[in-house]
């Protein structure tokens, strides 16, 4: 099955588009209500994260490097970056089959840096050779997946795979496996 992944973004996708500062939808159900209703009220649509992860963790690794120009260490935190972020592709297409019972559109978080700048060629070839295809968000939004309920709050920041799984009551070993940047990275 080829799966679709929403990263092409228009100029309209990108003014009429939110990402939640740090995945935080709002601690309670309220607070999450009272932010989707000024997001909708003002046309914005949410960009719910399905593959979360800590490029900023490699990125800021990447430029102390290049601070210091340690080609060598460069090479080495790219080269982890693209292997770290094919684990959590899988780690994520595995919570989309447990949950849901197959593959979904995935919506990617990466964030502008300069290791983005130098690997997202190489990014994209991981997530092509994985056999995705990028298409805009409106077009991954489109699943059915998306319309998924999510009942449980709290003050964290998750993907939308995990808040999906909370909140339909899955626990501990559901989320064994999630892959951890590593530790000279962090």
């Amino acid at each position: 099955m080829r799966g679709k992944f929403a990263t092409k973004l228009t100029g309209a996708d990108i003014r009429k588009s939110c990402r939640h500062p740090f995945l935080h939808v709002g601690e309670t159900k309220s607070k999450a209500d009272s932010l989707d209703s000024f997001l909708k009220n003002h046309g914005y649509k949410v960009a719910p994260v399905t593959i979360d992860n800590d490029d900023y963790l490699f990125a800021l690794a990447y430029k102390k490097a290049s601070d210091v120009k340690d080609t060598l260490l460069m090479s080495r935190i790219g080269s982890d970056y693209i292997d770290y972020m094919e684990k959590k592709l899988h780690y994520y297409e595995r919570q989309s089959v447990a949950l849901l019972g197959r593959k979904i559109p995935q919506i990617l978080l990466i964030h502008a840096s300069l290791l983005n700048a130098v690997y997202l060629d190489s990014l994209a070839s991981m997530y092509k050779r994985n056999g995705y295809e990028f298409a805009d968000m409106d077009t991954a939004l489109r699943d059915e997946a998306y319309n998924s309920k999510v009942t449980s709050y709290g003050k964290w920041g998750i993907s939308w795979i995990d808040r999906w799984a909370i909140s339909s009551g899955k626990k501990g070993d559901f989320f064994n496996g999630d892959p951890v940047a590593p530790d000279y990275i962090k």
